[in-house]
């Protein structure tokens, strides 16, 4: 393909999952809802402590698979690395709840 078609084909397809995104996110609420009055579903979030557990818990574990396996632990590393700037903006990015 020539670099125009190759221009194309990227766009079109980050086009697609931006799309996708916003369908899923928009009929959530509606199925959520069907959820809880016609099937009893009960939605809960996680405790601060138990995220935080699962967190430290996760980090012993990353940790361990870093010291086994060298592509685990280059994946791992450049996940960390992207995450501190992620961690800054998901911090700010929403209205507190």
């Amino acid at each position: 393909m020539s670099k125009r078609q190759q221009q194309a084909i990227e766009v079109l397809c980050k086009a697609s999952v931006a799309d996708s995104f916003a369908h899923t996110e928009a009929i959530q609420g509606k199925v959520m809802r069907e959820n809880i009055e016609k099937r009893g579903v009960k939605n809960m979030k996680w405790s601060k402590e138990m995220l935080a557990l699962y967190k430290k818990t996760w980090n012993e574990v990353a940790a361990e698979e870093s010291a086994k396996d060298p592509f685990f632990k280059k994946v791992w590393d450049d996940f960390r690395e992207f995450d501190k700037d992620y961690d800054l903006w998901s911090s700010h990015a929403f209205m507190p709840r």
